[in-house]
């Protein structure tokens, strides 16, 4: 139960989830119901349906659909119109070839009163082709693989390209338990609006192809110190960008752990003489002293807001199944 804030109404929010395996162990079939109630009359409920099927082998097809309604809406019951479907199969190993193949549906009027939807009213289509090896003991790599994957996003209203992304890549495991990947992408964005990165900095409409390479760097997970490494650089619209993030973590003993992060981006668009550099800096603080308690506080500064965002969570899990979370922003 959320309070009254300015023009929003006091909200009530609801999740059940429900999920059985059928058939065999790797597969199952599910339904989940949200609800947003408002103690102005108002509400929002959307529902959900979804299955995981093991076909054969490593093969898997994976099917959801959900639906959502307002207060006052008159939509029937699997009406396309405010619902999202989404169907793939994939094959599932790291040896030899793998692969993935999907496509999602997600109409005008769907809009989960709970969650996040990046877009709206668009069809999707991704897919991932992947062969990979395990060297022989002789190799300082225990594993590393070759993939091409990609996606294209079509607005429904006119069929057209709204956002691609492709690009071949290289991904690899050593021995010593580093990890990384490296892939050159080409990006295609059809902008109708004007968006902005800053208030003084924005992105004008028209349609861009850009490119860009990506590589990131994970040390050995079961060190006490560990880290990852990202970096960003190419083109970027009608300029140039370069990003970097760096994630460090410190295992301070069995009871507490302490991890920090620091994203740095420079997008400059010299042909409109305007720049955008942004800073985050981010904190995280982990303490658990018991298997049924346990508190986390997580700090970040944000330069493009000139923010300081602060979250504290305490849990308490007094058996499986049971959680009380007490949390202050």
């Amino acid at each position: 139960q959320t309070a009254a804030c300015q023009d929003t109404a006091s909200q009530n929010y609801g999740i059940f989830r429900l999920r059985r395996q059928v058939f065999d162990p790797y597969s199952y079939v599910g339904g989940i119901l949200a609800t947003k109630i408002r103690t102005d009359g108002t509400y929002n409920i959307a529902y959900g349906l979804d299955g995981l099927v093991r076909a054969f082998g490593e093969d898997y097809l994976t099917v959801k659909w959900a639906q959502s309604y307002d207060s006052g809406d008159q939509r029937q019951l699997f009406s396309s119109g405010a619902a999202r479907a989404h169907v793939n199969w994939e094959r599932r190993t790291t040896r030899g070839l793998s692969y993935f193949v999907g496509s999602s549906y997600v109409g005008p009027g769907y809009k989960p009163g709970i969650g996040f939807e990046a877009r709206e009213d668009y069809t999707s289509f991704s897919s991932k082709l992947m062969y990979g090896w395990f060297p022989d003991v002789a190799s300082p790599l225990f594993f590393h693989g070759l993939f091409l994957d990609g996606f294209v996003i079509l607005r429904n209203r006119d069929g057209a390209i709204e956002s691609a992304e492709v690009g071949p890549g290289w991904t690899y495991e050593s021995r010593s338990d580093y990890s990384g990947t490296i892939s050159p992408r080409v990006y295609r964005e059809d902008i109708l609006e004007a968006f902005e990165l800053s208030d003084d900095v924005e992105v004008p409409p028209g349609r861009y192809t850009f490119w860009g390479l990506s590589a990131d760097l994970q040390t050995p997970g079961t060190r006490r110190m560990r880290a990852s490494l990202n970096v960003e650089a190419g083109s970027f619209y009608d300029g140039w960008r370069v990003s970097l993030g760096l994630s460090p973590c410190w295992s301070l003993g069995a009871l507490a752990e302490l991890s920090g992060g620091y994203e740095f981006s420079n997008i400059d668009f010299s042909k409109r003489d305007t720049r955008f550099v942004v800073h985050v800096g981010r904190l995280r603080i982990l303490y658990m002293p018991s298997t049924c308690f346990s508190g986390a506080a997580f700090i970040q500064y944000n330069s493009a807001i000139d923010a300081v965002i602060v979250n504290v969570r305490l849990r308490y899990n007094p058996r499986e199944g049971i959680d009380v979370y007490f949390v202050y922003d």
